[in-house]
């Protein structure tokens, strides 16, 4: 049976409970919607503000029943329908909740709300230009519509129109310069725009009207970082943990800082923690395989590779690690296998294109086959080092290289029936080739084990005779030593980790009886000018080869030597492939520490000439120079 409430007695429940819902006190307005609804059950204004609380609430299955419960009795509710719309956006259900929006708007088309609501709902389905759109119809009929303008800034800035998006954030502080989310999102736009300085006092101002606004400190870590101040960066860092004890980004954040300044023991313990927090989660472990792997504990770096592969199968620079890793550690077989990865991650784009099948077995015959470039100079030359074993194969290859070494590989091969070069930045027609094999894939056929490398030819590179004698004759004086020096890579990834500054050779530069020969590619002439006149060292220089661009002319220069000092870079492959005694200085391990300069054994096994002096503690120069320094004397006492 109805409880019987009389009209007056409604009207003022009614107009309590609404009371009660401005001032956000839904729990007292439900009270009074659930006795109103025993006395009136159909009373749309009822049902509408019920369903409404109940979406508030997070209970958004009972707020469909009561709203639709409303609009079944009375069609023409622009609000309730708008509201059913927020409700299946909360569901995701993003097609369903803009045919409600659009429903609203057709009975009232100045409704700001149903505007803005239909804009959030095509922003989560990344349909910019018409969430744009309605964002402005919402502007247009509620011109100081905080949300709305805050929403428009996002959209610019991720369609990376930076001065649209500081605009609308501009608009957005206007209206509420209270407001931290603001100032925060303003703030990442002047980071976009490279106005480092501007987005720090954004970022400041926003945690100084939220101080809890760990997202913020966050982001003041981040371009600290990025600015290579560590210390305010972690102290950023600690700030936003401290806010969010669970925030796993802020440990993530602060073991990169470690690991960047080569902290490996706090770098562990913050991914430890983020381990604790997300155990399912792929990069913590990468991260920690790749800090292993610099503390050269490798069995645990494997470990971690491992558990980040398992996390995400399709993890593919972790695969690519592990098999760099494995190679390393002259586990041949099993390398070359998993680094066939390196196609499936961002560093490798540049897979040939064709339908010609891929070279799986070398026992086929009288086929053409087709060996293409990748990677570096470096890399073709140490991979080059196979092409005479694979050309006893019964077949034809065409085998592209760089442009600036194709006259060095044709010279080295010349008189090679089953063989001859292109430049890579040639096309080829598919019809002139059977097969096709990365020139990297090369190694799973002849290099399985240490024992194959009792092939690895010498030397095979030849330079230009007559190029050669002509250096010869400026460079050589019969009364000293020459010895050829290189010291930089100009790898942008990498270079700085495995490159010396010139001052740090001197031990070696102040051997007597020796002229230095610069080998090294990119403007030296500051550093040479420096050593010169600061300790009365001279290295020379020779201005008609162009160290970087004419590496034919470099071989020729570098055979002129009596004995070669070089950090890995292209000067080391080019002599170790010429048979030139090397000295090679490498870092103790990280990334500048590439895998082909294998682990444990002093003699390279791809160049037999080079000799390896590794750091013994990283970022330390001074144990590998000082031993190339005694090895350079026992070299000319010798001769």
């Amino acid at each position: 049976m109805k409880k019987i409430i009389s009209p007056s007695k409604i009207q003022k429940l009614l107009k309590e409970s609404h009371l009660y819902c401005q001032a956000g006190k839904f729990n007292e307005a439900k009270l009074i919607y659930q006795e109103l609804l025993k006395a009136i059950p159909s009373h749309p204004d009822v049902l509408t503000n019920l369903g409404t609380i109940e979406l508030q609430s997070g209970n958004i299955h009972a707020g469909i029943n009561y709203l639709e419960k409303s609009i079944k009795i009375n069609p023409i509710q622009p609000r309730a329908i708008s509201n059913l719309g927020n409700a299946f956006l909360e569901l995701k259900k993003n097609i369903e909740a803009i045919n409600y929006y659009d429903l609203a708007i057709k009975m009232d088309g100045c409704f700001p709300e149903a505007y803005y609501n239909k804009a959030r709902a095509l922003k989560t389905s990344q349909k910019y230009p018409e969430a744009i759109s309605n964002y402005q119809q919402a502007i247009k009929y509620n011109p100081r519509y905080f949300e709305a303008f805050l929403n428009l800034g996002f959209i610019y800035n991720e369609l990376k129109d930076f001065t649209k998006a500081h605009e609308q954030y501009d608009f957005a502080i206007s209206i509420n310069p209270q407001s931290s989310e603001a100032f925060y999102n303003r703030g990442i736009v002047y980071e976009n725009m490279g106005e480092h300085v501007k987005a720090l006092t954004d970022y400041d101002i926003a945690t100084k009207l939220n101080p809890n606004n760990f997202y913020a400190f966050n982001s003041k870590g981040l371009l600290f970082n990025q600015m290579k101040d560590f210390n305010n960066a972690l102290l950023n860092f600690d700030c936003a943990i401290k806010i969010n004890p669970n925030f796993f980004n802020g440990y993530m954040n602060k073991g990169h800082i470690y690991e960047e300044i080569k902290d490996f023991t706090k770098a562990l313990e913050q991914y430890n923690f983020a381990i604790n927090l997300n155990p399912g989660n792929s990069e913590i472990f990468f991260s920690k395989g790749l800090i292993f792997k610099q503390m050269k504990d490798f069995s645990s770096a494997i470990f971690n590779f491992d558990c980040a592969i398992k996390a995400n199968p399709s993890f593919f620079l972790a695969i690519l690690n592990k098999a760099l890793l494995i190679l390393q550690l002259n586990d041949y077989k099993n390398g070359w296998q998993l680094y066939e990865s390196r196609w499936e991650t961002t560093q490798e784009k540049c897979f040939l294109r064709t339908l010609k099948p891929k070279l799986e077995d070398l026992s086929i015959i009288k086929k053409n086959i087709l060996i293409w470039a990748e990677q570096g100079i470096g890399d073709q030359i140490l991979y080059g080092t196979l092409i005479k074993e694979m050309i006893k194969s019964p077949n034809m290859f065409i085998i592209s290289v760089d442009p600036k070494i194709k006259d060095l590989f044709e010279r080295s091969f010349k008189g090679k029936s089953n063989l001859r070069f292109l430049s890579n930045l040639e096309s080829i027609n598919e019809s002139l080739y059977d097969f096709h094999l990365p020139l990297g894939s090369l190694g799973k056929f002849f290099r399985n084990s240490i024992n194959d490398f009792q092939f690895q030819p010498f030397s095979y590179l030849l330079p230009d005779s007559n190029k050669t004698t002509h250096l010869m004759k400026k460079i050589k004086n019969v009364k000293k030593f020459t010895c050829g020096i290189s010291w930089m890579s100009k790898s942008e990834r990498i270079g700085s980790e495995k490159s010396l500054n010139l001052n740090q050779l001197i031990p070696i530069l102040r051997l007597p009886n020796i002229d230095f020969i610069d080998l090294q590619y990119g403007d030296t002439k500051v550093e040479k000018k420096s050593l010169l006149n600061d300790f009365n060292i001279e290295v020379r220089s020779f201005d008609e080869i162009d160290n970087f661009n004419d590496i034919d002319g470099l071989a020729c220069l570098i055979s002129t030597c009596d004995f070669i000092v070089t950090i890995s870079n292209v000067t080391a492959h080019i002599a170790g492939a010429l048979g030139k005694k090397v000295f090679l200085i490498l870092p103790y391990s990280g990334i500048g520490r590439l895998w082909y300069w294998h682990e444990g054994i002093n003699n390279s096994l791809w160049y037999p000439s080079i000799q390896i002096f590794e750091q013994t503690e990283a970022r330390d120069w001074s144990a590998p120079i000082i031993q190339i320094r005694e090895k350079v004397i026992e070299e000319i006492s010798y001769d």
